[in-house]
């Protein structure tokens, strides 16, 4: 037992199982965190209601490159959470975009904010399960640079009257509480015909990101999960845990450091990646069994409110290859 900012870290390690793995392996960030069992949810990218104002949307989400990895890496594909739902969802059309950006903020122009962008990925239907991750995998997969953010941007239009209601279809947010350090995702939506899944501008700007796995091939990962909890059912409540997995080839040796803050990244001449943290305070080590995973208990301590941690690893694979992976953070709640 070590004790790190105020943390007592009790060090759990067990395996828990990869997704069906393909050639190369996947290995998933999550933004911003994993759990499944947030108390948020939109049907705006995705879902509809009983209402039909839903039924076409036009959706952008930008992901800061501090929560990407800086090898950078080819994106197979991407994992969401249906929050309400476990079935197959027909839409009239989906179509899911990816591209770079510099840009720190979503412009409400749509145009603006994705201006280098891959070929659309579409598809008519999708399976869902309720409280899991759902799997969309490309038809071309995407090639992530290392450096920049990226936007994701999803074009929904549903027909009630081919389709009939399945059931509410929401999809998992993270508004509990809401991110306001993080960009805002911007949106627009509207019944059926009413060209919203083209409109050139977004009517919303909401700090409340959809919960997003991307599923990186080969490029090792960290990911952290707080389910919520305490008075309010907040993520990362005091009292609360944190569960970290850090993906990588079998037998490869990982440090996990953490810091106060994302710190401006520099290169290693030789290694995968640069760091976005002090390579100072050691969080947990050890070797990586597919994947390494372990539970931080969260001390009830109201000074911890409102409080960052920023976290992230360095493999060093049974090739001796030296990779960081992406960088992710928490803020305490009550």
């Amino acid at each position: 037992m070590r004790t790190f900012f105020g943390l007592i870290l009790l060090l759990t390690w067990q395996a828990h199982p990869l997704p069906a793995q393909t050639s190369p392996p996947i290995y998933p960030v999550a933004y911003p965190q994993d759990t499944t069992k947030g108390t948020c949810g939109t049907p705006v990218p995705l879902g509809f209601t009983t209402n039909p104002i839903y039924d076409e949307a036009r959706f952008q989400e930008l992901i800061p490159a501090t929560h990407l990895p800086t090898k950078g890496g080819v994106i197979l594909g991407i994992a969401i959470n249906c929050q309400t739902y476990t079935g197959v969802v027909h839409y009239k059309s989906m179509s899911l975009e990816m591209g770079h950006t510099k840009r720190t903020t979503l412009d409400p122009n749509f145009a603006v904010n994705l201006t280098q962008h891959a070929q659309p990925v579409k598809f008519l239907a999708a399976t869902y399960a309720k409280r899991a991750w759902t799997t969309i995998f490309f038809s071309r997969p995407f090639t992530y640079n290392g450096k920049d953010n990226l936007v994701l941007q999803f074009r929904k239009v549903y027909d009630r009257k081919a389709y009939p209601l399945p059931g509410i279809v929401a999809m998992e947010t993270s508004g509990d509480p809401g991110r306001n350090d993080l960009p805002k995702t911007a949106y627009t939506f509207g019944p059926l015909g009413s060209g919203a899944s083209n409109a050139p501008t977004a009517k919303f700007l909401q700090p409340a990101p959809l919960k997003i796995r991307l599923l990186f091939g080969a490029t090792p990962t960290l990911t952290l999960r707080s389910d919520p909890g305490g008075a309010k059912k907040y993520v990362f409540p005091l009292g609360g845990s944190i569960n970290f997995s850090v993906y990588g080839p079998k037998s490869s040796f990982f440090v996990t450091f953490m810091d106060t803050g994302f710190r401006k990244p520099f290169a290693f001449p030789g290694i995968g990646g640069f760091p976005r943290v002090r390579l100072k305070f050691i969080l947990a080590y050890g070797t990586v069994p597919g994947p390494a995973a372990w539970k931080v208990p969260i001390p009830n301590n109201p000074s911890l409110v409102g409080a960052r941690l920023v976290y992230q690893a360095v493999l060093v694979d049974p090739q001796s290859r030296i990779d960081f992976t992406n960088a992710t953070d928490n803020i305490f709640n009550q």
